[in-house]
């Protein structure tokens, strides 16, 4: 079961601090971010490696919703499954990655797929895109519901090289596998 950032988002927007920071000051809660590859180490601690990447835009099949951080943990399920509905309806039931786009702090949100192949779109579900640009990027690798670290890991290494994300961020799930060791996840902050 795909289980987004939530806590790290709801903290965020309140101004809640996050343990670890990126200075050793609590100014916004920044966590400690080393540039180097994926890896537990000694302490147990997980370090992302966080790069810079010129997103494409790519198709997604989504429905957008306007939700707030409380509200969302019990919505995003049901707006992705009315999305796979679709597709079911549509003849497609694999091959499509699961994304979950926050447009803003509201939050707006877009919950769908990557949409590799046509497909008739009904209901609330509507064609839309990831958006083109310059993000910061890692890679989750573990439980879904985890997630929230490699958000706190992109955005301590923004504020530790001098990079301004912007309020648009997302999440691009890797295939379904029911082994939480087996699940990644890939997470993009555009740039300001």
């Amino acid at each position: 079961m795909l289980i987004p950032c939530v806590r790290q988002q709801l903290a965020l927007h309140q101004g809640e601090e996050l343990t670890g920071t990126a200075s050793g000051d609590k100014t916004r809660g920044l966590p400690r971010v080393r540039d180097r590859a994926l890896t537990a180490g000694d302490d147990g601690e997980v370090h992302y490696e966080v790069r810079l990447v010129e997103a494409e835009s790519r198709p997604t099949a989504v429905v957008a919703a306007a939700t707030t951080w409380q509200e969302f943990p019990a919505l995003w399920g049901r707006l992705l499954g009315e999305v796979w509905d679709c597709l079911h309806a549509g003849g497609i039931y694999r091959g499509c990655r699961n994304i979950m786009l926050y447009l803003d702090g509201v939050p707006n949100v877009e919950v769908g797929v990557l949409l590799g192949q046509p497909c008739p779109l009904t209901g609330r579900v509507v064609a839309s895109a990831l958006p083109a640009g310059t993000a910061a990027m890692t890679v989750h690798r573990g439980p879904f519901g985890e997630v929230g670290a490699a958000h706190d890991a992109v955005l301590g290494w923004c504020a530790a090289h001098g990079h301004r994300p912007a309020s648009t961020r997302w999440e691009i799930y890797g295939p379904h596998n029911d082994d939480p060791a087996q699940q990644w996840t890939e997470v993009y902050w555009l740039l300001s």
